[in-house]
């Protein structure tokens, strides 16, 4: 019983993290002035993932990949290695690491590492002051990537997920 607690308190942890890291990006995509559609191709980004995964799926290869790439990035950030790395579509995914931690294990429930990638995109393109024409597809990537994260957050946040069976 104990278990099921620390795990439930663990998933509304994360999925509260998930949800603030959602409004973060809205809010700074939103508070750009340059472009007055921002916003609205945020959310177009958000309805065109939901409709994606609602049709087609995010089961698959797209979906294991980076779950395990981001198990792999984190160990790097902690000063550990890849030493295995797979993932397929059918039969899901295992990466062998040299170091591993509780936030290596979790990283991929906390980091929406493709939405991440838009806005560090973004800033580069505002360094190379081409943001103006860019912020359209930015805007509608995050929003696309942010709700592919809490949709794999859905589909991945149950009691037998291994990740979260060791650290429950």
């Amino acid at each position: 019983m104990k278990r099921i607690i620390v795990l439930s308190m663990i998933g509304f942890v994360l999925f509260v993290f998930g949800v603030y890291v959602f409004y973060t990006a809205w809010f700074e995509i939103s508070s750009i002035r340059l472009v007055n559609s921002t916003r609205w191709t945020f959310v177009v980004g958000i309805v065109v993932c939901f409709i994606f995964n609602r049709f087609w799926g995010a089961h698959g290869f797209f979906h294991t990949f980076t779950h395990e790439l981001i198990h792999a990035l984190a160990c790097l950030l902690c000063g550990g290695s890849p030493i295995a790395f797979q993932a397929t579509s059918k039969q899901g995914g295992a990466v062998v690491l040299n170091r591993s931690n509780f936030f290596v294990t979790l990283a991929p429930y906390i980091v929406p590492l493709w939405s991440i990638v838009a806005l560090i995109t973004f800033r580069i393109l505002i360094w190379l002051k081409a943001a103006h024409v860019a912020l359209p597809y930015v805007s509608f990537l995050t929003g696309f990537f942010m709700m592919y994260h809490l949709h794999s957050l859905w589909y991945t946040m149950r009691p037998a997920q291994p990740d979260l069976k060791k650290y429950g």
